[in-house]
């Protein structure tokens, strides 16, 4: 069985998180970011790399406001909350949170799950 933490949310409300970051959750992350990046300067081709001509990978930013902060907040909720005091675990319940409460929630999974697992880099 995974550790989890309790994240008290106020008025008898909580969820249980699983502390380690899990494989589909961080898949899932990736997935939904890979489409908000940007190659920046050359691109350096992997075969460059294993013939020694080049050293480093290609370089890529993140369109950081083309981001829904929600739909990423959700990945991490609904793949490392196991249990929580609202019902079903489902985007309705998400949803239907009240606004202080999600707002906790996703503080303290951001703090449990920094740095975010951004995408790996493919060539």
């Amino acid at each position: 069985m995974l550790p989890t933490k309790r994240i008290e949310l106020g008025d008898n409300d909580y969820a249980l998180a699983i502390i380690p970051l899990l494989h589909k959750t961080s898949r899932q992350v990736q997935a939904y970011y890979r489409p908000f990046m940007k190659l920046t300067g050359k691109p350096v081709l992997l075969s460059d790399v294993q013939a020694g001509k080049a050293n480093v990978l290609n370089d890529y930013e993140i369109d950081l406001n083309a981001v829904d902060d929600d739909a990423v907040a959700q990945i991490f909720i609904m793949n490392q909350v196991t249990e929580w005091s609202f019902g079903d675990m489902n985007r309705e319940t998400i949803d239907n949170i009240p606004e202080d409460k999600y707002k906790l929630l996703v503080q303290e999974l951001n703090g449990l799950y920094k740095p975010a697992p951004f995408p790996i880099k493919n060539n």
